[in-house]
């Protein structure tokens, strides 16, 4: 009698060890749902207040590899690839990252994926202080 009570108490806590174990991998993303290895084709537009102080639309292209973002176009204003936090959500992914330049101040770029498409935030901090707002959307890019 003691052996089927020892044995009905190890298989429930098995089944809770075994709960546990899957709502935790229900709650992380699966391996596919990454950022690492993407590239993404957008087109950042000023809000009103930047394109008043000159400010155009442009287009950059956001890689995310070997755990860090770089935006190829602000890459080349000295914006250096940088760590960036990302979390998945019900529609996909969002990330946030800040990026630095030496002359040109710093960037903080927060975004959602859902499939193939991108869209999101970024303002600029330059050097003088002055503050400029942008949003950007996008497809990812093939091949």
């Amino acid at each position: 009698m003691r052996f089927v009570k020892w044995m009905a108490s190890a298989a429930a806590v098995a089944a809770v060890f075994a709960a546990a174990a899957l709502m935790a991998a229900q709650t992380r993303p699966s391996a596919g749902a990454s950022l690492e290895g993407t590239r993404w084709m957008v087109t950042v537009t000023p809000d009103e207040h930047a394109r008043a102080k000159g400010e155009k639309p442009f287009e950059d292209t956001l890689v995310f590899e070997s755990n860090k973002v770089t935006m190829t176009e602000c890459a080349k204003h000295g914006f250096g690839a940088s760590g960036f936090k990302q979390s998945k959500t019900k529609e996909g992914m969002s990330f946030q990252t800040t990026q630095e330049s030496a002359a040109e101040g710093e960037s903080t770029w927060k975004g959602d994926v859902s499939g193939d498409s991108i869209r999101g935030t970024m303002k600029w901090k330059k050097k003088d202080g002055a503050v400029l707002h942008y949003t950007f959307e996008g497809k990812k890019a093939t091949g």
